[in-house]
């Protein structure tokens, strides 16, 4: 039996490397390689030098990326408007990096409209208490940190047990949140 071949693009070059290396964050960089490897994806390049194959040719490149979007937003893909967003930030940015101008007025019209964000809400203790009943040690001790401290899921991936200080007097740990990073901060638990 054949297998076809998983297309992967390529970010490498003088292009991405000028992009990447414009980025501050790590997570940034993150998000926007996986932003950038999916519209290499959809347009079919394998390198990201292919990029600014057409960079004398700026509406050609308009005209790309707004078909992008409006992919995005139509089945079967149907992504929502801050994942298209964010991958329309890391587009842009790779090309202002490269000093590709686009005209930027006119793409962000595509975008689309915002959705009605769903009600945000936290956790009632009755839903705290029903996960508990049915995890093992290593997740309610996740499920408990979560709930006490209010961090992102992300921000957990990240700490390190030095992170964590014993508070005795007052029977609390202080958890320090982005440890390796300039937007650090602390939070109890």
């Amino acid at each position: 039996m054949f297998r076809s071949k998983v297309f992967e693009p390529t970010l490498t070059g003088i292009p991405y490397l000028i992009f990447i290396e414009g980025l501050k964050s790590a997570v940034t960089k993150a998000a926007y390689t996986f932003a950038l490897q999916k519209y290499m994806k959809y347009l079919k390049i394998d390198n990201a030098n292919d990029l600014l194959k057409y960079q004398d040719n700026p509406k050609f490149i308009q005209n790309q990326i707004i078909d992008y979007l409006i992919s995005l937003k139509n089945p079967p893909t149907s992504l929502r408007y801050a994942t298209r967003s964010q991958y329309l930030a890391a587009i842009l940015t790779f090309y202002d990096l490269n000093e590709v101008v686009l005209n930027k007025k006119k793409i962000y019209r595509y975008l689309g409209e915002e959705e009605r964000p769903i009600e945000n809400r936290g956790y009632t203790t009755e839903e705290i208490a029903k996960l508990l009943e049915v995890c093992d040690e290593r997740v309610k001790a996740l499920i408990l940190l979560l709930a006490s401290t209010g961090v992102r899921i992300r921000a957990i991936v990240d700490l390190k047990l030095q992170d964590l200080v014993n508070i005795p007097t007052y029977d609390l740990y202080q958890v320090k949140v982005y440890s390796d990073s300039n937007q650090s901060y602390f939070t109890f638990s």
